[in-house]
């Protein structure tokens, strides 16, 4: 075997699932070492689950929760709460859920979930308070598009997902922002708030008896509510907006053109991920991969490049990212397809699969000695993959991968005319050196 027990596994095996007379999912990462304790809730809740007149208002909730509540009288007030003893409270949203963490030393778990039962059992939603928030919602959604790269990734993700409602931008739009009150979203709050659309993940040296207690005490502030279904939405079909094409975003000012390549992927199951995501570190995580290495030390095109799986209940998507000047966009292109075609055709050495399977499972294992991490790695797969992959699954599947399996990967889903191009830069300086013909020019996203 590639991964042993002895390699990291021994401490994964502290991971299980706690039952309660809800039957909502809670999962704990028993962590003896750490004198933290992290608690993460997480709603099924997300652009997914908009409908049309309900765009961003996920998003919204999550902030108007830390305005005030009926204990603690201020913003300021929650977040003194937990950082007078040296902790921390935030909140997340992403396309799929919306999540609530908090992270505080181990003998102050009661002060961890009375913050959170404060925050998301609050009613006290007030017209001000969301008046006052509407300016900032909409900066932050200037702010995500105010660089060439993160603009350029959150297009070719609405592309890929298009035309699910999940292409949607999280945050909304300033349009959709602006016809937020209190009262929707107080109504919007009671159909995603309750625990059947409700997850929970601990992690940290936490005594049994205490966290039964505490988690128990939790739950009973919630109403069962409906499980929430996806939003029948229909996005971006007046755009004519679709995968398999090339698109230019007019960047003004961009010292370099953004080039992301990108294609979406069916739901994959249970290997099928684990497969992807040891291509995904092979390809283009770390400086010893395939396409650093071609891309950047061989030929000297791009500073960086990356690569980033996302998977989604729906599909999942893969893509390459890398800044380049302009007269170097063909060549890197060519170049990636290049590589492609080596790999499908030629395959990859043994030496060269084992290594990226420690490497990758190295990486794992680093990102989750943050107990943080941890906590929002069990989130993630209770909530995406439903928790079919348990970590001490995670060694016998990835010793099961072949360098046929990873070839076949990519001869099935990365077909090179199924590719969709994204570049974010002056559209002038891009077609001095690559050609118009076929290519959609989009002035304003």
């Amino acid at each position: 075997m590639i991964v042993s027990v002895d390699n990291g596994l021994q401490a994964l095996k502290n991971i299980e699932m706690l039952e309660n007379k809800y039957g909502v999912p809670c999962c704990l990462w028993h962590r003896p070492e750490s004198n933290m304790c992290n608690i993460i809730v997480t709603f099924n809740d997300g652009v997914l689950y908009e409908k049309e007149d309900e765009w961003g208002f996920s998003h919204f909730l999550e902030h108007i929760h830390f305005k005030r509540t009926q204990a603690l009288k201020s913003f300021y007030a929650i977040v003194s709460y937990i950082e007078e003893v040296g902790g921390r409270v935030s909140a997340y949203t992403t396309r799929e859920t919306i999540s609530y963490l908090v992270q505080v030393p181990i003998w102050e778990v009661h002060r961890g979930f009375n913050v959170l039962k404060e925050i998301v059992t609050n009613q006290n939603f007030l017209d001000d308070d969301v008046k006052k928030e509407k300016p900032l919602i909409c900066e932050e959604i200037v702010r995500e598009k105010a660089n060439a790269r993160f603009y350029n990734k959150l297009f070719l993700e609405e592309v890929l997902l298009s035309p699910d409602a999940l292409a949607r931008l999280p945050l909304g739009s300033a349009e959709s922002i602006s016809q937020v009150d209190a009262k929707r979203l107080l109504e919007y709050k009671g159909s995603a708030y309750g625990r059947n659309n409700m997850s929970i993940c601990i992690t940290g040296n936490i005594s049994p008896n205490v966290l039964q207690y505490e988690l128990e005490q939790f739950l009973d502030s919630f109403e069962a509510g409906e499980k929430k279904a996806p939003a029948a939405v229909v996005w971006n079909k007046e755009r004519n907006i679709e995968s398999g094409r090339t698109y230019v975003l007019n960047y003004a000012g961009a010292k370099q053109t953004n080039l992301a390549i990108g294609w979406r992927l069916p739901v994959l199951d249970a290997r099928e991920r684990i497969a992807w995501q040891l291509l995904n570190s092979m390809m283009g995580v770390g400086f010893s991969s395939y396409l650093f290495q071609r891309i950047r030390e061989d030929c000297a095109l791009t500073y960086i490049t990356q690569t980033v799986l996302r998977p989604y209940t729906v599909c999942s998507t893969w893509r390459i990212d890398l800044d380049v000047f302009e007269e170097n966009i063909p060549r890197a292109i060519a170049e990636i397809e290049k590589l492609f075609t080596e790999i499908t055709e030629n395959g990859i050495s043994e030496e060269k699969l084992e290594t990226s399977k420690k490497m990758y499972w190295g990486n794992v294992l680093a990102e989750l000695e943050d107990g943080l991490v941890a906590a929002k790695w069990l989130t993630h797969n209770i909530n995406i993959f439903k928790n079919e992959l348990h970590p001490c699954s995670y060694v016998n599947q990835l010793d099961s991968i072949t360098k046929e399996d990873i070839a076949g990967l990519m001869r099935k889903y990365l077909a090179l005319d199924k590719k969709t191009i994204c570049l974010a830069g002056m559209p002038d300086k891009i077609f001095a050196h690559y050609p118009k013909e076929g290519t959609r020019v989009l002035s304003d996203y």
